[in-house]
């Protein structure tokens, strides 16, 4: 049809690639959206590989306290507090891991700065 049209204006123009102003932006981003895609995929991957850790480490810290909090419960401890104290401790143990992390990235983040003076590229972060 767009060929039809073209040709209707004008006999005199060789058509061989007409296609439209969104074909060539999308033929133009064919390499980003598809590397944009693998971005998703392996951060949809890293993000369940960190559920699943999650939920690991949380169930083997209350498997380990199971006698403790039968004792609790058994002594008159009421649910809530039981939930209090799990989330307490899980949140602490959160903590600790956060700030291992940032104190872990400090040494990364004078990496970045070198290897951005050196090569003249932007670090991924300020």
């Amino acid at each position: 049809m767009l060929r039809e049209t073209v040709r209707n204006m004008n006999r005199k123009l060789a058509l061989e690639d007409i296609r439209t102003l969104n074909q060539v932006a999308r033929d133009a981003t064919a390499g980003e959206r598809a590397m944009a895609g693998l971005v998703d995929f392996f951060m949809a991957t890293a993000l369940g590989l960190v559920a699943v850790g999650l939920y690991g480490t949380l169930s083997y810290y209350i498997a380990q306290r199971t006698r403790q909090i039968g004792v609790r419960l058994a002594i008159g401890a009421i649910a809530g507090d039981i939930q209090k104290l799990v989330f307490n401790q899980g949140l602490r143990w959160v903590e600790s891991v956060w700030c291992s992390a940032s104190v872990a990235r400090l040494p990364w983040a004078r990496f970045w700065k070198v290897w951005s003076t050196a090569w003249m590229v932007s670090p991924p972060y300020p």
